[in-house]
């Protein structure tokens, strides 16, 4: 037998249609948008449905995102396992109409007794009528309220005392990270100066070094200009005597052809006697 598609009344689709779009308008995130959807939509029906329900409800309250069904089937077990927030809300609301309700009570049995020794007036000192006891709380009631009241006071001195050693683990952290963060920047500002010193120091050697190269550059070229104007010295030195030896051994090519001739006709005339 096929079962019968869930309905909801007017109201409750126009309340969940509005609360729908305003919440997809408010969170762009799937995860976070379909949590807030699925406790809006059980809020307002006061019921809880399965992922084809709100898929449907989604659809029809003009949702364009589509999440997909992993995604549905998340958030709905993360809803199973922690309390939602209609649940907190009502929880809430319980505990504070309980409390409104234990003070109106208080609040009238105080008036009813003031009033009714109002209306008795002042009465002899050897006449006075014993006391009537104020009407007690019902049974449970007041116990229950209490039991209520006590959770609800444990709960908050626990998540006090949580918060206070949170708080001081943090602020020690703090503490901590202040002094690292201190130590880092003397540490970095120590090495900065070193390496501004020596960065300086590298420059000036660079500066010295880089002059001494071009006091070097200009001796090598006054070296090699005199170099060049000895080597012309000696070679024109070496070509004007080299001349000097040609011109001598000419001259003594000639004297030797005359002593020769000489030397010739000598013996031809010792030869004719």
């Amino acid at each position: 037998m096929p079962r019968t598609p869930t309905a909801f009344a007017d109201a409750e689709l126009l309340a969940i249609t509005r609360a729908l779009q305003q919440l997809d308008v408010a969170h762009a995130d799937n995860r976070a948008f379909l949590r807030r959807a699925f406790d809006a939509i059980d809020r307002i029906t006061g019921r809880t449905f399965g992922a084809a329900v709100y898929r449907r409800l989604l659809a029809a309250a003009g949702v364009a995102r589509v999440p997909s069904g992993q995604t549905v089937a998340t958030v709905i077990a993360e809803r199973k396992k922690a309390p939602t927030e209609a649940a907190d809300a009502e929880r809430r609301g319980l505990l504070d109409d309980g409390l409104r309700a234990f003070l109106h009570k208080e609040i009238r049995v105080a008036l009813d007794e003031t009033g009714a020794a109002g209306r008795r007036g002042p009465t002899p000192a050897v006449a006075v009528p014993p006391r009537v006891p104020a009407p007690a709380p019902e049974a449970g009631e007041g116990t229950g309220l209490a039991a209520l009241l006590t959770q609800r006071m444990s709960m908050l001195e626990e998540e006090n005392r949580q918060l206070r050693e949170r708080a001081a683990t943090a602020e020690t952290a703090a503490r901590g990270a202040q002094a690292e963060a201190k130590a880092a920047l003397t540490a970095l500002a120590t090495e900065r100066a070193r390496l501004a010193d020596k960065e300086t120091s590298l420059l000036a050697a660079l500066k010295a070094a880089t002059e001494e190269l071009a006091r070097m550059g200009e001796r090598q070229a006054a070296a090699d200009r005199r170099r060049a104007l000895e080597t012309d010295n000696v070679r024109q030195a070496y070509q004007a005597e080299r001349d000097a030896l040609a011109g001598r051994v000419g001259f003594l090519e000639e004297e030797l052809k005359r002593a020769t001739t000489s030397a010739d006709a000598y013996r031809q005339a010792r030869g004719a006697r």
